[in-house]
């Protein structure tokens, strides 16, 4: 029986405060590596567009932005429950840095065979659930005993925060006057270079085998698929309360 991901208070907010720092832990017997993924977020946001926001946009809410976890070997890990709840330290750590990134990690077998398969659309970000739905949490995995999942997706998911989404679309020169829920973005940028910059990317590359999860708020951050010439399979998508 997997035990449920948890993670020092304290570390959070260590890290936090000093995002070039690493936390270490263990969990079901697998030690972990995990890390900010793109510390000073707050900072590049204000670089690269002067402000962070305006009255009608939703305000930045993240000064660091992705939080990634890697295990030393294959775990087992247990992020949601019978009732399909999000674990208390992963709402947190959610709410704290956005997108949050598991690797060398996966769900239990009824997990992995619940929610359904899809390809979002090429740089088309957009939210799943909106305000009428109770399961507002979004989970995106890879299975790594499937025989199509179990081997590295040529796409790849950008994440970013809803005020991003909308600074960059009235940048592309839509003159937004209100959040929307679907934009077009960065189809004349190159991606690579906004990847770990302002742009999260959960890049599904790890080795032929090896688990990946990515959990994430629909109410806070906007998500699309980046094809990069190919969309690749379907992912495993759950929605979560």
């Amino acid at each position: 029986m997997p035990h449920p991901f948890q993670i020092n208070e304290f570390d959070i907010d260590r890290i936090d405060r000093f995002p070039d720092q690493r936390i270490k832990g263990a969990l079901n017997g697998a030690t972990y590596t995990a890390r900010i993924a793109i510390p000073g977020y707050a900072r590049r946001i204000g670089d690269q567009y002067g402000h962070t926001g305006n009255g009608r946009a939703t305000p930045l809410e993240f000064t660091n932005f992705g939080f990634l976890c890697e295990f030393s070997e294959p775990v087992e890990i247990a992020l949601y429950d019978s009732h399909n709840l999000l674990a208390k330290e992963l709402r947190n750590l959610v709410k704290r840095f956005g997108p949050v990134s598991f690797r060398n990690a996966y769900l239990n077998e009824e997990q992995r065979a619940q929610g359904q398969r899809n390809i979002f659309a090429n740089l088309t970000f957009h939210y799943d659930r909106g305000p009428k739905h109770l399961n507002r949490y979004s989970m995106f995995w890879r299975d790594p005993f499937d025989p199509v999942q179990k081997h590295p997706r040529k796409s790849t998911t950008l994440i970013l925060p809803n005020a991003v989404a909308y600074m960059q679309s009235n940048r592309e020169g839509a003159a937004e006057h209100e959040f929307r829920a679907q934009y077009e973005l960065f189809r004349n940028d190159d991606v690579a270079n906004l990847s770990g910059d302002i742009l999260f990317e959960q890049k599904w590359d790890a080795p032929v085998g090896t688990g990946e999860i990515s959990p994430f708020d629909n109410r806070t951050v906007m998500h699309a698929s980046y094809y990069n010439g190919d969309p690749g399979y379907p992912i495993g998508v759950q929605y979560l309360f």
